[in-house]
């Protein structure tokens, strides 16, 4: 595990934009902003896959503003992403998190 130290300065602004993003009203643009990522937000309803995937692909056409990492971090420093963030979510939401991911893997 490379650990979110290491490439924090990187992703700190978009953290940063998740964490602040406690209401969730339309911008401007009709999108949503960022989630929150503490467990109040809806990453939890998603497989860790499709996090995953999001973070280094971005959101689809129309459905967010999340950019593209895939040229800045790694599968692994993603991986740590993830995990950084699901540490800060209750133990009640990351254990339905984790209930549902595994019915994803089957």
């Amino acid at each position: 595990m490379c650990g979110i130290a290491g490439i924090w300065g990187s992703v700190e602004d978009r953290a940063l934009s998740h964490m602040m993003s406690l209401q969730r009203h339309r911008g401007p643009d009709g999108r949503f902003p960022p989630p929150p990522l503490n467990g109040t937000g809806h990453a939890w309803h998603h497989p860790k896959a499709v996090l995953h995937d999001v973070i280094k692909n971005g959101s689809p056409p129309g459905q967010g503003n999340m950019p593209a990492w895939r040229d800045r971090l790694t599968d692994e420093q993603i991986d740590d992403i993830i995990a950084w963030f699901q540490s800060q979510w209750p133990n009640q939401v990351y254990n339905a998190w984790y209930q549902m991911d595994q019915r994803s893997r089957q």
